[in-house]
């Protein structure tokens, strides 16, 4: 599974939206109102939501891989599961490129927006000079700005880092000398705090994490909180609270620059004037509990979201070591020697056989009584017959062996045999609620007729093990021919219970 997915960057807008709620309700309990300590909590609660996907463990699907030393591997059908592939591939790649266009788009408005700047300050300044007051309050603050009155700006800015310059609207030479310089002073202090910088690399954030929307409301925070800060310095330096709520409420009605903190937006208006007007002040001990019990209820809410709300982290393959089948049984012994005095008559060889007899003398000639010669035979010596030997014909093909009784394991000439019945195993609840995957492996002990006479487990994984056994037994396979006659036989079937 990709980890760029849709239901991830759901997770990790949720997760980031509790944590957010839950410190804005923190501080509104807890009546937290110091600006320096808001927006330093805003800024960590930012950088938090940013590196959250990197600090929290990732859910991990763990797949168990057996490995057989034999024959038949069996999975799942892999139709759906190679669609369902396709299919989560091109939901990536469409994802990808929905982002990059968001990103692009943002990107392009913060563009314009410095575009804009930069025409600005090239435009010819009007011939009023800069301000009495710009060159003691630059030394005050330690800065050393160019400010700049333009006729079309609506709302003062402040651009540049190493370069920086204040651009005013034209209007502000005709405003209370008062109002004057509190406009001035907010302005030359974002140039010594390099506020502009900040706020680019947090539009640059914004513009990368466009499609979650609790960065957004964490980034207007800091930027909310910011003017906060500056608001309360500039108070001080100004010469007083009126004159600079009347600065803020001569700008609230106009619009702002992009790529440039505003001056004053009316929807922060209130909340700045508000904080302001405020005398009442926190402790150091204060301050610090009321940091302590944020932290920790941001800890705790973020630690149940990430649980209830996990990133996916992909697939995790674990191969299992191979498992060798059982060896063969040992070959019988031979059998004992016979018992002396009963030994059995060895058939004699061809060599063993004795020399042919004699053979027989000639007849003598007698002579008869009357002068006749007769012929006598000689007299038949009595030789004991001797043992025959019945050697049967020699022939090209030897009569088959009877089939084996016992079963023979696949491998070698015997071959695998061919399955004609599939039943799928069905997947657990549990196993498929949990997103384990995992492979059985059993010995199964195929009949004559094909049937599975029983099956036992070689490698387990205990959730999955019965609805392994429960299908093996169902399949039916094609018989397995030795000399022409079925035999029973034993190979080792891995099952694949994978997620889809």
């Amino acid at each position: 599974m990709p980890l760029l997915t849709i239901e991830n960057l759901l997770a990790w807008t949720v997760q980031v939206g509790v944590i957010s709620a839950v410190a804005a309700g923190a501080f509104r309990l807890l009546r937290v109102r110091a600006p320096g300590v808001r927006h330093a909590s805003w800024r960590a609660l930012l950088v938090l939501g940013v590196l959250l996907p990197v600090l929290q463990p990732w859910h991990v699907t763990t797949t168990i891989i057996a490995a057989a030393t034999t024959s038949l591997v069996l999975t799942l059908p892999s139709g759906p599961v190679a669609e369902s592939a396709l299919a989560d591939t091109l939901r990536g790649h469409a994802l990808i490129l929905a982002l990059a266009a968001g990103c692009g788009a943002r990107l392009l408005w913060i563009g314009l927006g410095i575009a804009r700047l930069r025409r600005v300050r090239r435009c010819p300044a009007p011939a009023d000079p800069e301000p009495i007051a710009s060159a003691e309050v630059q030394q005050a603050l330690g800065t050393h700005a160019r400010v700049q009155y333009v006729e079309d700006l609506e709302q003062p800015a402040t651009f540049g880092i190493f370069r920086p310059v204040v651009l005013l609207p034209r209007r502000v030479r005709d405003m209370d000398p008062s109002v004057e310089r509190a406009v001035l002073v907010h302005e030359l202090l974002h140039v010594r705090r390099r506020d502009w910088a900040w706020m680019v690399a947090e539009e640059l954030v914004r513009a990368a994490l466009w499609f979650n929307p609790a960065i957004w409301w964490l980034v207007d925070r800091v930027q909310a909180t910011r003017e906060e800060v500056v608001d309360q310095a500039a108070v001080q330096l100004s010469g007083g609270r009126r004159p600079y709520v009347r600065a803020l409420l001569e700008f609230a009605d106009t619009n702002t620059i992009t790529a440039a903190p505003a001056f004053a937006e009316r929807r922060h208006l209130f909340a700045r004037i508000t904080i302001l007007c405020e005398e009442s002040t926190m402790s150091v001990k204060r301050v610090v509990a009321a940091l302590a019990l944020v932290v920790f209820a941001v800890g705790a809410m973020g630690a149940a979201s990430v649980a209830a709300f996990p990133i996916n982290g992909g697939e995790e393959v674990i191969i299992a070591p191979a498992v060798q089948d059982p060896a063969p049984p040992p070959p019988p012994p031979p059998p004992p020697p016979p018992a002396k005095g009963k030994a059995k008559p060895k058939p004699a060889q061809p060599r063993d056989l004795p020399p042919p007899p004699p053979p027989p003398p000639a007849p003598r000639r007698a002579q008869g009584e009357h002068g006749k010669v007769v012929q006598t035979p000689e007299l038949i010596r009595d030789v004991k017959p001797q043992e025959r030997l019945d050697v049967a014909p020699a022939t090209d093909q030897m009569p088959p062996p009877p089939p084996p009784t016992q079963p023979v394991r696949v491998g070698g000439n015997i071959k695998t045999p061919g399955k004609i019945h599939h039943v799928p195993p069905v997947y657990p609840p549990d196993a498929q609620a949990a997103r384990v995957a995992g492979m059985v492996l059993l010995e199964v002990r195929i009949g004559t007729d094909g049937s599975v006479e029983d099956a036992r487990v070689l490698r387990s994984i205990p959730i999955f093990d019965q609805a392994a056994l429960e299908a093996v037994r169902q399949w039916r396979f094609t018989p397995t021919l030795l000399n022409g006659q079925p035999v029973p036989v034993i190979m080792t079937v891995t099952v694949n219970f994978t997620l889809e």
